[in-house]
């Protein structure tokens, strides 16, 4: 038995009816989601920028230092060793020195050396052949 024409114009007011009544569906990026991603780019450039001004600080107070003549570098003892690699995926390790690093007093790398925290920590430098 086939419907008549009546029952498919109800559907449709019915389908009508309630499609006014429900909210527009989410289109053209506004909302919760435009705002999330608004706020992680303004949280990633504030550390950007909160990272630049805390270098640009570390390097001026250690050219202050600098300047009068205050002890900004220091050494720090280093175990060299060197790493032949063989057939096979093996490796002979072999003992070399132990060699003095000049560091730097601050956070960053400035002047072309690591910071004296950071050499101190690592006391082993490996070399590849």
């Amino acid at each position: 038995m086939k419907p008549d024409r009546n029952y498919y114009q109800r559907v449709w007011e019915l389908v009508d009816r309630t499609s006014t009544s429900l909210p527009e569906p989410h289109r053209g990026g506004t909302g919760r989601g435009k705002n999330i991603r608004r706020m992680f780019v303004i949280v990633v450039a504030l550390m950007v920028v909160l990272l630049a001004v805390v270098y640009t600080v570390d390097y001026v107070v250690l050219r202050y230092r600098v300047s009068r003549s205050r002890n900004v570098f220091g050494t720090v003892q280093v175990d060299r060793y060197y790493a032949i690699h063989k057939k096979g995926d093996k490796t002979e390790f072999g003992y070399d020195r132990t060699e003095t690093q000049t560091c730097v007093h601050s956070l960053f790398p400035h002047f072309g050396y690591d910071p004296c925290w950071y050499a101190a920590r690592h006391k082993e430098k490996r070399i590849d052949l």
